[in-house]
């Protein structure tokens, strides 16, 4: 009796250790997020829904400012965050001991006399010694759950910045064709001037009057399409309701890195969130598989004491048969799991890798034809103006060539910014690609400042 005692004392510590194991190590989701996009914002986790509009905004607003904002507003970061919270409780429910249950029971002898009670204590023995394996799995979800609510941060990132460089690329488009249109109106009075002086044609007039109508008609829908994109930004800052006249600062973009494909992709599979999900939940399920063939043996063990004229004490157990259902069925379905998460893992994987290539195409074209058209189309036109202002000033030239040429020049500087916006967007694109700009930060020199063309 005195052995079984020390036995059981010492079963009974080995497993009250292991359910104080400590929480898993794991960095801030914070801190996880500052290193993938370099905006060092903690998040703040709200236990309810916000308003529908947060504070105000300054007249003036940043790339870096719309940033912060989503990350600390979006709707969904703070539904990525609860559900990071529901997996921390998870990992500490697990850890704890399963009460002990605690059974009594009286009977009456028929002659009389003394009662009989019968008394138990007991606890379930599967979830004592499946408890190592379900924390290990449980701390694998919550890993997960980490890179989930990453992948959340990066997208939500991702849609801000697209949308600011979507602004800001409209307003330089709109002040460049403002611009064209007061050429276009002198050019209009020119030639109505020219046809009633007898010296022009009714055709110039009416070929200028309807480039006129055409560039107001896309001066109209161009400012459409910033009011749209003006709220689509405020939706994401939490401001879905309030002003969009702010002024968008110029922001900066680190110099691409001077990678090969195959870095960049290296790089991706390393770093990107969804990647991170897979292999963990693969770990997850791969402890499951192991518990799984313990599943049938339910039952519990603990100690009986009954009073029947004096007190007899001693050990119990009970342990389910496994006749019926011998575990093989849970165990097959588990391995069915991890089999559809390595092809999960081979699809996010494959994708990942398409994203890259197609993002690093994409931006070096965009960087190519960008450089060709600042450094032969624009100078070309710039060229072409000059001429004429000069031919226009010594009477080689009339004011309909000179107008014409200072419109083509407007055109040149339109296309650039058209460029710059799908340089930007292609930049974006790579960053999300390969999870973040704090994946090839440290490589990087100093910012280059992007700037509308005057």
């Amino acid at each position: 009796m005195n052995d079984w005692i020390v036995r059981a004392a010492s079963l009974g510590a080995i497993i009250a250790v292991t359910g104080c194991a400590p929480m898993p190590a794991i960095t801030p989701l914070e801190t996880r997020a500052a290193q993938a996009l370099l905006v060092g914002e903690p998040f703040v986790y709200h236990t309810r829904g916000e308003s529908v509009d947060v504070a105000g905004i300054a007249s003036t607003l940043t790339l870096e400012q719309s940033v912060r904002l989503a990350l600390s507003h979006d709707p969904r970061i703070q539904s990525a965050l609860a559900r990071l919270r529901q997996a921390e409780a998870d990992a500490r429910q697990t850890r704890l001991l399963p009460n002990p249950v605690i059974g009594v029971s009286l009977r009456f002898p028929e002659g009389g006399g003394k009662s009989i009670i019968d008394a138990d204590l007991s606890a379930e023995l599967l979830s004592l010694l499946t408890l190592p394996g379900r924390i290990s799995a449980v701390d694998h979800r919550l890993r997960k759950a980490s890179a989930d609510a990453l992948t959340t941060v990066l997208d939500v990132a991702l849609d801000v910045q697209q949308r600011y460089a979507d602004v800001q690329a409209l307003r330089g488009r709109i002040d460049i064709e403002e611009s064209r249109g007061q050429i276009l109106r002198q050019l209009v009075s020119v030639t109505e001037a020219r046809v009633k002086a007898g010296e022009g044609n009714r055709l110039d007039s009416l070929t200028s009057q309807s480039t006129l109508v055409e560039l107001q008609t896309d001066l109209m829908t161009l400012r459409s399409q910033e009011r749209v994109a003006r709220l689509a930004l405020a939706r994401l800052i939490a401001q879905p309701s309030g002003a969009v006249d702010w002024t968008l600062a110029p922001f900066s973009h680190a110099p691409l890195v001077e990678l090969s494909e195959s870095a960049w992709i290296a790089l991706a599979l390393e770093h990107r969130p969804e990647i991170s999900a897979i292999r963990w939940e693969l770990a997850a399920l791969g402890q499951e598989v192991k518990l799984a063939k313990l599943e049938p043996w339910t039952g519990g063990a603990g100690v009986v004491a009954e009073r029947d004229g004096g007190w007899s004490v001693g050990p119990s157990a009970s342990v389910a048969v496994p006749i019926f259902d011998n575990g093989s069925v849970a165990k097959t379905r588990r391995e069915a799991m991890v089999s559809e998460q390595w092809h999960e893992l081979t699809l996010v994987s494959r994708q990942i890798v398409h994203d890259v290539r197609i993002a690093v195409e994409q931006v070096r074209s965009a960087d190519a034809i960008l450089d060709r058209t600042r450094r032969d189309l624009v100078p070309l036109q710039e060229q072409k103006l000059k001429q004429a202002q000069d031919a226009y000033r010594i009477g080689l030239a009339d004011v309909l060539t000179l107008r014409l040429a200072e419109q083509d020049f407007q055109s040149a500087r339109s296309r650039v910014i058209e460029l710059q916006n799908q340089q930007m967007q292609a930049r974006f694109d790579l960053d999300r690609a390969v999870g973040g700009p704090g994946a090839y930060a440290a490589s990087t020199t100093q910012p280059a400042t992007l700037h509308t063309e005057k």
